[in-house]
């Protein structure tokens, strides 16, 4: 008994390692099927079925639902529309043609024998393409319907019966419409710092515009070079940081699609009238280099060392200079998507460019670009100020005399408040109180004729300066509660908080002069 259930221990265990050596056999099986499986696969995905060499194609024809064209590249490298020299072709996208055509890979091939094209879309093909050779060979290559779930489109060689799968990639590069094979014109790239004149117009906004002079300041304190011309009638300093800020807009701008390369008929895009316009000059810094002469004294042995000593004494000296630009583009009516037709001075070509871009090049907040001090002068180039307010005069004066002393002329101030002598740091205060006052906004058109001459200052500020022959007189008169008009040199376009006048009126009246010790 013993022994038969030995030999049924032993049998069992033979059963069990034999399962097992089935099982791993089974296994290895699969792995190495899966293993071809990919590699085939992956051939599969590499599967070229065109080559060409770059060099060697001449010609490019591509039919789609938009239209057809074909394209040649000239002995200069441009690729032009045989059609039409002077269209101007986008180069980039016809080099995408070109390299897509160089090697064109399947990711599988359907199949090998087929004479059902209508079930790949390829009896009526959405993309036929012709690349020709420069010895004249020409392949054809259609695109069918699009492959479900795995994407990429059918394709077909010539008339050959076997049906492929090309990228989706592929497809796009040939399913380009006229707009999108039109070369888009760059407009210029500008730095805002180097932007020297703005000019801008607008049929519902007001005209807006600046200009730097580097000879002079436009305010009193000279902290500005700019002045704005425009929209105001006469001409008042602007705000560099605002500026500077502003002219961002009018950098890095690009078009989004050229529509018509000849520009014939300007009406139909409302460019014969234009809605509105910008023009803005500015400039490069071009760095040269500027060799000087080598010392002709430089001893030499032989012809070898003079030439290396003369190289090592000759100078390279780096000038930069400022090469000056203008740039002007209209702005004609909006196309169905919003965007806006526009056009430079300088070319026949419409281009669109985008709605969000034209608001910003067009609607300026011109307050929001002036200079809103209104009368920051510089202390040294004061010799009296008057101010008039509450039927009182406030009169502060500076005393400017030389005096030498061993040898050396220096000159002596002294500050006076209605006469009296005053301590320097408390009359200095006092008139950093007298120019701070700022503008907050504009005064409202319905109100900028409203008898403003008529009214009577409540306070009247003028200026004796060094500076200029006439005197500077600065008025605040009665606007409302909150606020009053500011009226300099007779210019009234701005209002200021009254607060700041009244306790700046105060201060007048209270004032101390200390004797200087």
């Amino acid at each position: 008994m013993a022994g038969g259930k030995k030999k049924s221990k032993n049998l069992l265990l033979l059963l069990i390692g034999m399962v097992l050596l089935i099982g791993v056999y089974l296994l290895l099986v699969q792995y190495n099927k899966k293993e071809q499986s990919e590699a085939e696969i992956a051939d599969e995905s590499t599967n070229s079925i065109l080559t060409l060499e770059a060099d060697r194609i001449d010609t490019i024809y591509f039919k789609n639902s938009s239209g057809e064209m074909t394209i040649k590249k000239g002995a200069d490298g441009v690729w032009k529309y045989t059609e039409d020299e002077t269209f101007p072709v986008r180069q980039t996208n016809a080099e995408n043609m070109k390299n897509a055509l160089t090697n064109i890979t399947s990711s599988r091939t359907i199949t090998e024998d087929t004479k059902e094209l209508a079930a790949y879309g390829l009896n009526s093909p959405s993309i036929q393409i012709t690349v020709t050779t420069k010895d004249g060979e020409a392949t054809n290559i259609s695109l069918g319907t699009e492959v479900p779930i795995a994407g990429g489109h059918y394709a077909r060689l010539n008339d050959g019966n076997e049906v492929y799968i090309v990228t989706t990639a592929f497809y796009n590069y040939f399913n380009y419409n006229l707009t999108q094979m039109t070369e888009v014109e760059t407009i210029p790239s500008i730095t805002a710092e180097n932007i020297t004149h703005l000019a801008v117009e607008s049929k519902d906004k007001q005209p807006f515009e600046v200009v730097y002079d580097s000879e002079k300041s436009s305010d009193l304190s000279g902290f500005t070079k700019w002045t704005m011309v425009k929209p105001y009638a006469a001409k008042i300093p602007a705000d560099t940081d605002a500026l500077t800020t502003l002219f961002g807009n009018y950098t890095g701008l690009s078009f989004l699609a050229c529509v018509d390369y000849k520009g014939e008929d300007l009406s139909k895009y409302g460019l014969d009238k234009p809605y509105g316009m910008f023009s803005v000059n500015y400039y490069d810094e071009v760095t040269e280099e500027a060799l000087e002469e080598p010392d002709k004294d430089v001893p030499s042995t032989d012809e070898k060392s003079e030439k290396n000593t003369q190289t090592d004494n000759t100078k390279a000296e780096q000038e930069t200079k400022k090469v000056y630009y203008s740039y002007e583009l209209c702005i004609g009516n909006q196309d169905e998507a919003g965007n806006y037709y526009a056009k430079s001075k300088d070319s026949n070509a419409v281009h669109t460019i985008s709605a969000d871009t034209v608001e910003k090049l067009l609607e300026i907040d011109a307050y929001s670009n002036s200079y809103h001090y209104i009368n920051l002068i510089n202390i040294e180039a004061v010799n009296q100020v008057t101010i008039h307010t509450g039927g009182n005069n406030y009169v502060l004066a500076i005393e400017k005399t030389k005096e030498s002393k061993d040898g050396t002329e220096s000159e002596v101030l002294k500050y006076y408040y209605n006469g009296k002598e005053a301590e320097e740091t408390s009359f200095k205060e006092l008139y950093q109180a007298i120019i701070a006052p700022v503008t907050d906004r504009e005064i409202p058109s319905t109100d900028a004729g409203s008898n403003a001459d008529d009214k009577t200052a409540v306070m009247s500020v003028t200026y004796q300066l060094t500076t200029r022959k006439e005197p500077l007189v600065i008025q605040y008169k009665p606007y409302d509660d909150s606020f009053y008009r500011v009226n300099s040199d007779g210019v009234e376009y701005f209002l200021t908080d009254a607060r700041i006048i009244n306790e700046l009126a105060v201060k007048l009246k209270e004032f101390k002069p200390q004797t200087q010790k």
